[in-house]
């Protein structure tokens, strides 16, 4: 195992774990900042929204020349 894994199985009973390596490198710290992410993320998809546009735009104007 490279990362934390959940394993889940059922039969007779229901089991459920999670199953690391050696320690648990890949899971996010309680301080974790969620909202700069989030933030950050939302500015990443607006700015290629706002680029795509550009690039249509100007695209369509070289056309016209």
């Amino acid at each position: 195992l490279e990362s934390t894994s959940l394993m889940f199985a059922y039969g007779l009973d229901l089991f459920f774990a999670r199953l690391t390596p050696s320690g648990t490198f890949d899971i996010l710290k309680d301080d974790f900042d969620h909202l700069l992410i989030s933030v950050v993320l939302v500015g990443f998809v607006i700015a290629s929204v706002i680029c795509k546009k550009l690039g249509k735009n100007h695209t369509l104007k070289q056309a016209w020349q």
